[in-house]
């Protein structure tokens, strides 16, 4: 049943080059999407999953400026290297300066405008009298500074900056050096204490030598100096190559050598080309805002995780000691937003991606002796919960990804689920076989829900290898969730290590992480349904199909009392009770198909599309956190979604576009929608080679590629 994963990838080179070799599908990319309200994504120049995202900051530490730029900023005040893409904490924004031929601010700030395209952005400075354009290699982010008057020609240096939580006054940095080894280089350390505690070490190159430095303390922010340079008169274009490393700055050097010579042109060529080469896997056919919404989300699906180690495979672990990775060390995953679909298109689409990605998940847990949650920079941050890397593996086992035996896989998933973390403690749950209420942490119910998910894909690995041992606990563990199911209220429902049910108890009430509660972000009508592994059996529990149907409805047609208070609560994007702005939700529209009412997953999954992804700056209803929110627009247009993500099973919903090929590694899969104009079709019927599926179909069915057909009716087909 395993592919044959050799031929996969050359299969999946072969694709990427002659989709990226006939169309230039960067255009429709709008990077500006998702700058606007809190959706935190930026306009920045970057590479497919790439090492830097080199662009603009505007100096606000405000929270819904996590990824360091607003649409609505009217001044920048500089540019930095390194920046999260969608996320709801903010870090990162290493290596800052300014350009500057004229100013009368001391910081200056400038105002501007801009423009993006992917792996390229540009601003115009007009009180700084500088047009500034950046784009980046895997490892190298490189600008070309235009100065009006090339008789002033300066930069304005912060090497201590950073995009972290401190407050002004708190210690941004606690140690930094910057060196001026001769007069075209800087080299720098910066140690920061944000989201995480990180090191970096910088190398900045110009094309033209520096004339005198200037040591100043401009910004109260910092504590450490900043450096005036200048460049005296000479050459309108000034140009600058800056590197980083979290290893030693060997490593920043040998990374800047993997960019020789100053052709900013052919740099920014090529970093288009590995945009269309990654954006090449999908050939769609639909409208100017389809195509936009839609090679848009891919763009941003890929940004991160990003590219940690050297060129020479060396990266920093979260150990804090060296480590190699010839394949390349990925971090910055926000593993439980995106196992839940941009992983699995990562996985269908980008395996040569998807696979260095699982074995540096390996990696880290060689170093750790568990799995990481929410790895940054190397470390591990321990943000939300549960161990959704076990489900990622599970998947890149049954793919046969190469490295990721079952044998392996297994061995770092029984780890994980049985060695205490902060986000877990076993002991505690195996007492009560749940997270009790009166436990050490808070999200009791949403912690129990979330890893019985987790041992469902250790049981079925444990199953696989013959382990009946495990099979059997970790299958207990997995229907945990039978023993927070409330058959008073049909909701998830917290309880102590007694027994004793939450009271009194408040299914609408909010919790997230400055609001104590049993839930994540959300509350017992949203995270009864995070029963991934059987919904079946929440169907069950429930009193069967018609009830399930019934309560199910009752969430999208519900409107809760007070929704200003759910906005505060940065709960967006909402459909009566469900919120799509955050992503516990998202599978729960495909849940109607399961329980045999396809037309209402259409219905509200349509709903969805027009209303909550947009082509403006608020295009996105919520975070992105690291492309989950725009990875479910994307295969939602495409007409199916894995509720399970680890099953290998997609649930067929409601075609946003009439036509799209898919370019999987064993072939083509061709998706073509019929009457897709009529908003109330929904899917009747799935036929793949000639073949007719049911409402699911798995990834076994379209791995050797072929035509895949959807049919649409207005009138139900399936039994209720």
């Amino acid at each position: 049943m395993r592919p044959l994963f050799k031929s996969l990838i050359l299969f999946s080179a072969m694709a990427l080059a002659a989709c990226s070799g006939r169309k230039d599908l960067a255009g429709w990319v709008d990077p500006f999407i998702g700058t606007d309200t809190n959706a935190h994504c930026h306009p920045c120049a970057t590479v497919p999953f790439g090492m830097l995202q080199a662009g603009p900051q505007a100096g606000n530490f405000a929270w819904n400026y996590c990824a360091g730029y607003h649409a609505t900023d009217t001044t920048l005040t500089g540019f930095s290297q390194t920046r999260l893409s969608g996320t709801g904490v903010s870090d990162l924004g290493d290596v800052f300066f300014m350009p500057f031929s004229r100013h009368s601010d001391p910081l200056f700030v400038s105002r501007f405008t801009d423009e993006a395209s992917p792996g390229y952005y540009m601003a115009d400075l007009s009180d700084n009298g500088v047009r500034v354009e950046v784009t980046v290699s895997e490892r190298v982010a490189i600008y070309r500074c235009t100065f009006d008057d090339p008789s002033h020609r300066k930069l304005y240096l912060n090497m201590a900056s950073a995009l972290n939580k401190n407050k002004p006054g708190g210690p941004i940095s606690r140690r930094c050096s910057v060196d001026f080894p001769d007069p075209c280089t800087v080299t720098g350390f910066n140690h920061v204490d944000g989201w995480t505690s990180r090191d970096i070490y910088s190398v900045i190159s110009f094309d033209t030598p520096v004339v005198s430095v200037e040591e100043v303390s401009l910004d109260p922010w910092y504590t450490t100096p900043q450096h005036i340079l200048d460049f005296g008169a000479g050459k309108k274009v000034i140009m600058i190559k800056v590197a980083l490393s979290a290893v030693d700055g060997d490593g920043a050097r040998a990374n800047l050598s993997t960019l020789p010579g100053w052709d900013f042109d052919k740099v920014r060529k090529e970093a288009r080309a590995a945009w269309n080469g990654v954006l090449g896997t999908i050939e769609a056919e639909g409208s100017s805002e389809d195509l936009t919404k839609l090679y848009t989300a891919m763009y941003h699906a890929c940004i991160q995780p990003m590219l940690f180690s050297d060129a020479d495979g060396r990266f920093r672990g979260p150990d804090g000691n060296i480590h190699s990775a010839p394949d390349g060390y990925y971090t910055t995953m926000s593993i439980w937003d995106t196992f839940r679909a941009a992983s699995p298109i990562y996985s269908l689409l980008l395996p040569r991606y998807a696979a260095p990605m699982l074995e540096s998940m390996l990696l880290h847990c060689d170093i750790t002796g568990i799995l990481p949650v929410w790895p940054l920079w190397g470390n591990e941050t321990w943000c939300m919960m549960a161990d959704h890397a076990v489900p990622l593996l599970m998947d890149g086992w049954k793919k046969g990804f190469p490295g990721i035996t079952l044998e392996r896989a297994y061995e770092a998933v029984r780890k994980s689920l049985t060695t205490s973390h902060p986000e877990c403690e076993w002991e505690e749950f195996d007492a009560c076989g749940y997270f009790p209420i009166d436990g050490k942490e808070d999200e009791s119910v949403s912690r129990t829900l979330e890893s019985s998910y987790d041992a469902w894909c250790a049981a079925q690995m444990a199953k696989e290898l013959g382990k009946q041992e495990d099979y059997e606990y970790f299958s207990k563990r997995s229907d945990s969730w039978k023993l927070l199911f409330d058959h008073s209220t049909n909701l998830a429902r917290g309880r102590d290590s007694k027994g004793n049910w939450r009271t009194p108890f408040d299914p609408t009430f909010l919790s997230n992480s400055t609001i104590a509660g049993d839930y994540t972000e959300g509350n017992g009508w949203q995270y009864t349904w995070h029963v991934l592994q059987d919904p079946e059996g929440l169907m069950a529990e429930m009193g069967g199909r018609d009830k399930f149907v019934a309560k199910l409805d009752s969430l999208f047609t519900v409107n809760p009392e007070d929704a200003e208070h759910w906005e505060r609560m940065d709960l967006t994007g909402r459909v009566g009770l469900y919120v799509h702005g955050n992503e516990l939700s998202h599978h729960i529209p495909y849940l109607f198909t399961i329980a045999g009412r396809p037309d209402r997953t259409a219905e509200i999954v349509r709903t969805i599309c027009r209303d909550l992804y947009k082509t403006t700056p608020d295009g996105l209803c919520g975070q992105d956190d690291c492309g989950q929110t725009s990875a479910w627009y994307i295969l939602s247009a495409f007409g199916f979604y894995p509720v399970n993500p680890a099953s290998q099973e997609y649930i067929l919903g409601a075609p946003q576009i009439p036509r799209a090929v898919l370019n999987l590694p064993g072939g083509k899969l061709e998706v073509v929608a019929e009457n897709l104009s009529d908003k109330n079709m929904y899917v009747e019927s799935v036929i793949l080679n000639g073949k007719p599926l049911k409402d699911r179909f798995s990834w076994y069915d379209i791995k050797d590629g072929g035509r895949l057909v959807f049919k649409m009716t207005t009138e139900p087909i399936f039994e209720k």
